[in-house]
């Protein structure tokens, strides 16, 4: 018997020996055996899935010496907000590129330093950056003398720098080394200069600055011949300098003098220290004239700064509301993308993001592409080289086709490496910094241009900076959802009860809208039909409210199922005017609540979604983004071109995650059930009639499989996780079902312990890959 066994070619040596006669002894010192290999199996399975861990966490990444990027920020008493804002700015898109794999293997670190608002300080660290010879770009400063000081280092050194907010003049011209991804401020005085005598209408305007100051001196004078080349009056030029120890007495002389004489519009082309006080100083004594000013002013920091005085206190806005500011960016105009990234960095700092952390987080994108474009290895002895490098390939973004995709638009550099994008025009309302009603926006096509002489005496296109601009219309929009019912997941629709309102100024029909994802009923579109509300606002604007209950449909992706997470939306567009005429923005003062947190709170006191069971809201995103429709109209004037028509289209959306508990409960527990009845087989005498109790328990498991797939859209193309699921259980039923019919086999009926080691590997193997499967999903898709 155990010659023939030995013969056997499938039998281990762990079988012939256990089928050999022995003493009790030798017995249980075979089981010892036995169950220290089952240990040592078992503890390897446990240390493989260990490892996988350990390597998906990533803690075994490359060591190699990473890339490094300065960043020269102020953090001092008065602007520890804004120095903050451009740290984390950055480092947001530096974060993402080193989880994404880093720049050409090579993780990317950022190197902090803190020039305290001070130039001789920044220009100290700008020789300790040369000097250290680690660092490939350098990102900042804050304040523009800054910027011109250690510039001038920068530039002897060979070392590119990206500033995003220094807009003197200054920072760029004289400096081939030195880009930024704003304009700079001859443009942005050009661009003020225009929106107060064409759009604010104001033919008068008193200008304070201070002549000491690169950045306020080049304000100045962007704005002053272009506001006279419009036909505007420069009533009086007042000088404050903020160094001098008079600054309070000289701020008190201005304001007296406009007690006396009407100022006209009041341009504030001051740094923001000062601007603030000479606010203060006007609004004391009842002073309410019209203000205008530059970037410094354009941002809720700003605002926010006036909270420590009882006027604020007792009325928040009482110093700020209605005064205008351009900013690079103003957020409740931007997209899909960054109102995620808006919403993540409240998230995760507790605050709002101001445009700074938008520049600062573009200006690191910028310094990444060019690494990545112009192949940087990051080898040490290499480093003068690829800083030409770097240097030469953002020299040569200077047209539209070859420049980089930002925040809000693509734009690229003038000559002097300076942005060439358009600045946002905001007003303050109760502390917020948002859109004013009209905005300038570049015309991209000249060619796309029906009667651009007309346009131009319509002043719907104006001519800024050598650049053409189109007159474009804001609307604040808001929705409040009511309730969301009837979701019907197979049809990828809900019924939803929503307000919706808009504010926007006289002369368009800003609620003449398409809803996009709307459906039909009959022949019969949504409409709006007659408002609920509506009232005629200070400056020639218009309120209207309405209330709407309608079918929507979303295109909804399974390919979670049934981890997934889908969306129920509303979405319009305007049914004629295009993106040029006419930009849908979130009103964020209007809306209660526009934060994660603070909606998901609303939904549950208001029981927005009571009617849905088993879903969750997961949040809500509310912004505007652009939708294209690609066609000539058949106008000859436009065939050859690229003549896209680009509409403003609003977006509201709820996301909504299914309880993945609850749906296991409810449909996969007779799954289960199932699986562990088969499991049990294993324990049982092998026979003809586990085979077919096998067989049964698959086809059960198809049947159940088939009838969870009915709830899904009918031909959806592609595999969800639900089907891996069960792709895992089917294998598993198959490896039981080898493994009986292998057992049926003369050789282990005629063995009883070979039987035994058979069912034994089917005990082991099958809730060990079960296990596994288990934890892979979970891995996956929670």
């Amino acid at each position: 018997m155990l010659k023939t066994l030995s013969e056997r070619p499938f039998m281990n040596k762990y079988l012939i020996h256990y089928l050999n006669p022995t003493t009790d002894n030798e017995e249980r010192a075979m089981k010892f055996k036995f169950n220290a290999r089952l240990f040592i199996f078992t503890l390897l399975i446990l240390l493989a899935l260990a490892l996988f861990a350990v390597f998906k966490s990533g803690l075994f990444s490359s060591q190699e010496e990473p890339i490094y990027i300065a960043l020269v920020h102020s953090v001092n008493k008065h602007f520890r907000a804004e120095g903050e804002a451009m740290r984390r700015g950055a480092q947001l898109y530096i974060d993402t590129i080193n989880q994404a794999g880093g720049v050409n293997g090579k993780q990317v670190k950022l190197l902090v330093y803190n020039d305290q608002g001070d130039e001789q300080k920044a220009k100290q660290i700008a020789l300790e950056i040369a000097k250290q010879n680690q660092a490939l770009v350098v990102l900042g400063h804050l304040f523009s003398n800054a910027c011109i000081k250690a510039g001038q280092v920068y530039q002897q050194a060979g070392i590119p720098a990206i500033t995003p907010s220094c807009m003197a003049d200054a920072v760029t011209k004289e400096n081939d080394w030195y880009f930024r991804v704003v304009p700079g401020n001859q443009f942005q005085g050009v661009f003020l200069a225009n929106y107060v005598k064409r759009i604010m209408k104001h033919k008068t305007v008193s200008i304070v600055y201070d002549d000491q100051n690169d950045y306020s001196r080049s304000l100045m004078k962007g704005f002053e011949n272009p506001f006279r080349g419009l036909k505007g009056q420069i009533k009086q030029k007042w000088n404050i300098h903020a160094e001098a120890d008079n600054v309070d007495d000289s701020i008190k002389k201005i304001t007296e003098a406009f007690l006396r004489d009407n100022p006209g519009l009041i341009f504030l082309a001051l740094p923001t220290k000062n601007a603030k006080k000479f606010i203060v100083s006007m609004k004391r004594k009842g002073l309410h004239y019209p203000i205008i000013g530059g970037d410094t002013v354009g941002k809720n920091t700003f605002a926010a700064s006036f909270s420590e005085y009882p006027e604020e206190k007792a009325q928040p806005g009482y110093f700020t509301d209605g005064i205008h500011a351009t900013a690079p960016l103003i957020w409740d105009i931007t997209g899909e993308s960054a109102q995620k990234g808006r919403k993540e960095y409240i998230r995760k700092y507790q605050e709002k993001p101001i445009w700074m952390v938008a520049m600062a987080f573009e200006a690191a994108s910028l310094a990444i592409e060019a690494m990545q474009k112009v192949g940087i290895k990051g080898q040490p002895e290499a480093l003068t080289e690829e800083r030409q490098k770097m240097r030469d390939y953002l020299a040569t973004l200077t047209r539209m086709e070859k420049g980089i995709e930002g925040i809000n638009g693509r734009f690229y550099f003038d000559k002097h490496g300076n942005a060439v994008k358009p600045l946002a025009v905001g007003v303050f309302k109760k502390q917020q910094f948002i859109s004013a009603l009209t905005q300038f926006q570049p015309v991209s096509d000249l060619k796309l241009i029906g009667n651009l002489d007309k346009e131009l005496a319509a002043e719907r296109i104006v001519t800024l900076a050598g650049q053409y601009m189109y007159k474009t219309n804001i609307v604040y929009t808001g929705i409040d959802f009511n309730e969301v019912s009837q979701l019907e997941i197979k049809n990828s629709k809900a019924e939803v009860d929503f307000y919706l309102w808009f504010r926007y100024l006289r002369g368009i029909n800003a609620t003449h809208i398409n809803f996009l994802n709307s459906i039909r009923d009959g022949f019969k579109e949504l409409k709006l039909g007659e408002p609920i509300a509506e009232k005629i606002l200070p400056n020639e604007a218009i309120y209207r409210a309405y209330h709407i209950k309608g079918d929507f449909k979303e295109h909804f992706q399974f390919r979670d199922y049934p981890f997934d997470t889908q969306s129920v939306a509303v979405r319009f567009r305007h049914a004629n005017l295009t993106r040029h005429n006419l930009i849908y923005v979130v009103d964020y003062v209007g809306m209660s609540e526009t934060s994660n947190e603070g909606i998901l709170t609303k939904f549950k006191r208001n029981h927005v979604l009571s009617l849905i069971t088993d879903w969750e809201v997961k949040g809500a995103n509310f912004f505007p983004n652009t939708i294209t429709n690609e066609t000539t109209l058949g106008n000859p004037s436009f065939f050859g071109t690229d003549s896209n028509l680009e509409y403003s289209r609003f977006n509201a959306v709820i996301d909504i995650k299914r309880d993945t508990l609850s749906f296991i409960t409810k449909n996969l527990l007779p799954i289960l059930f199932l699986v562990g009845i088969s499991y049990l087989i294993m324990f049982l005498p092998f026979g003809e009639g586990s085979v077919a109790a096998v067989s049964g328990t698959l086809v059960a498991v198809a049947f159940f499989h088939l009838s969870l797939a009915n709830g899904l859209p009918d031909g959806i193309g592609y595999a969800v996780a639900l089907d891996y699921a069960f792709y895992v259980i089917y294998g598993l039923i198959i490896f039981q079902l080898l493994l009986l019919v292998i057992s049926q086999r003369d050789l282990f009926q005629e063995n009883e312990e070979a039987l035994k080691l058979v069912a034994l590997i089917g005990q082991i193997v099958y809730p060990i890959a079960f296990l596994i499967a288990i934890i892979s999903m979970a891995y996956i898709y929670l």
